[in-house]
């Protein structure tokens, strides 16, 4: 046996070896997203595997929004591999999910693209026409939705 640190290069290697230790694009299938918020030394990704094992239902063990990791100084990467580090430990062969949320500009969907992420959850509200809501709208009253 040799023990490794848990590093981006580790998991690379992991994901390589392990298939099972890389996320999967889960198209329709019933799913839930667990999302561990803290990673590292503390994970949570472990413990989410163990409530969700027994259910017939997917994981997206790795989702986080771009607002979340500038809080918690964490990167899309380390999000992944957290996770990675988390399946393997548990020997966790099913498929699951890697889910990068609110995604509001092309350079943060690049770095969820390069880190691996399987889904990508855009959030436009900074494009919406919010006066298009109000009243005054339509000479008619009616919404613009």
């Amino acid at each position: 046996m040799k023990v490794c640190p848990l590093t981006h290069e580790n998991a690379g290697v992991i994901r390589e070896i392990f298939g099972y230790t890389s996320p999967s694009v889960l198209g329709t299938k019933s799913a839930f997203g667990t999302g561990d918020r803290i990673g590292g030394a503390a994970s949570a990704t472990p413990g989410h595997i163990r409530a969700a094992k027994n259910y017939d239902v997917a994981v997206f063990l790795a989702q986080q929004s771009v607002r979340e990791n500038a809080r918690t100084g964490r990167t899309f990467r380390q999000v992944l591999d957290d996770a990675t580090w988390g399946v393997f430990q548990e020997g966790y062969k099913r498929q699951w999910g890697a889910d990068a949320d609110h995604l509001m500009d092309l350079v943060s969907m690049g770095q969820a693209v390069d880190a691996g992420f399987t889904m990508f959850t855009v959030d436009p509200s900074h494009c919406i026409n919010y006066k298009a809501f109000s009243n005054q709208s339509h000479p008619d009253g009616l919404l613009c939705v």
